[in-house]
């Protein structure tokens, strides 16, 4: 019996770097898993890349998938890797796909800048962020003795009848 629910789709037989003829390539969504998960294990902990590397870095990985730029009249196009069949329309600040509408860069614009010789100039691996340092602040001083260390006490006769006693906070014993 034929299952007319789903669309029949032509088995992925082309040809991939390192594997026989005929057998099947990976999936686009597993080529850039695998990416992923390598570019998380490379980068450190708590490390964010800048937006610089991360053009620099998304240029290699378009060079390296072949990503090309084509003209047309005034305008220049990519095509998508996740949709074949379909042009990107990439300009020197931007570009209409998904990936550039959600991080702001993505391998079609890297490609045109690398094409146009505009990438950013720049260390991809940039020195590792200096680790915070905490600072020492200053407590708020003792109510009873406004930080001096003692306190004064009348003795309830005239004017010169003040003791000075030691106070109990943590600033007397130092």
């Amino acid at each position: 019996m034929l299952d007319v629910g789903r669309p029949w789709q032509a088995p992925n037989l082309t040809y991939w770097p390192g594997r026989r003829l005929g057998t099947p390539a990976p999936r686009v969504e597993e080529t850039e898993m695998a990416m992923t998960m390598e570019r998380r294990e490379t980068r450190q902990a708590g490390q964010r890349e800048t937006h610089d590397a991360a053009v620099i870095r998304l240029a290699g990985e378009a060079a390296a998938r072949g990503v090309t730029v084509y003209r047309a009249g005034s305008e220049w196009f990519a095509p998508s890797r996740t949709r074949p069949g379909t042009l990107h329309r990439v300009t020197a600040y931007s570009c209409d796909c998904p990936g550039f509408a959600r991080h702001q860069r993505c391998g079609h614009h890297s490609a045109l800048l690398a094409h146009m010789g505009w990438l950013p100039a720049g260390d991809p691996d940039p020195a590792p962020p200096v680790a915070p340092v905490a600072l020492a602040v200053p407590s708020a001083p003792c109510p009873d003795c406004d930080g001096a260390g003692h306190r004064r006490m009348s003795t309830g006769g005239g004017l010169d009848a003040w003791v000075y006693a030691a106070c109990r906070c943590q600033r007397a014993a130092a």
